[in-house]
């Protein structure tokens, strides 16, 4: 897929160049290809660099990028990040509209609720705070249960194959130290 002229893997490399200059010092070129990426369609991209404008306080240029990234793809993730570029412009109303339309697109995703929940805190509204910050909780619990769940199947599928494994690893190894007598 071509992005301005560019495939997404040159725009990952574009991306990680851009990080490296910012770390030695030289943020002006960094922030100069951050723009570049800016240009792109993809929603991916577009992340990565709001995420990456946010982290150096470049808010307005944030906001922007989110929000060419949530017209093609309006995503809890991405209304969640351009609130904190809003909260870190200091413009917490829009923010918690941010972390409101968060919830609205995906009530299961924990980061909007807390968000809500934090800014509402700020805000005196205790007992409101108290359910969004519950909520982020219990959603959190909710997939960290989930990925155990996950976790012990893998655990079990292993401990019933073991000994198919240690019999494939053997002829693995095997095969490894034939190779390395006769090639050494």
């Amino acid at each position: 897929a071509l992005l301005g002229g560019h495939t997404v893997q040159d725009a990952e490399i574009k991306f990680g160049y851009a990080e490296a200059l910012i770390l030695a010092g030289s943020k002006d070129q960094g922030l100069k290809l951050l723009s570049d990426l800016a240009q792109s369609d993809n929603p991916e991209v577009l992340a990565s660099t709001g995420s990456l404008l946010g982290r150096l306080e470049q808010f307005d240029t944030c906001i922007s990028v989110f929000s060419k990234a949530i017209e093609r793809t309006p995503a809890a993730e991405l209304y969640v990040q351009r609130g904190l570029c809003q909260h870190g412009k200091k413009d917490d109303a829009a923010a918690f509209i941010d972390f409101q339309k968060a919830v609205e697109v995906d009530a299961k995703y924990a980061p909007g609720h807390y968000y809500s929940g934090m800014h509402l805190r700020m805000q005196g509204k205790k007992a409101e705070a108290k359910r969004a910050l519950s909520r982020a909780v219990e959603i959190a619990g909710d997939q960290c249960r989930a990925v155990n769940a996950v976790f012990e199947r893998v655990v079990e599928a292993v401990n019933e194959h073991e000994q198919l494994l240690i019999g494939i690893l053997g002829a693995v190894d095997i095969g490894t130290n034939a190779a390395k007598e006769r090639f050494l």
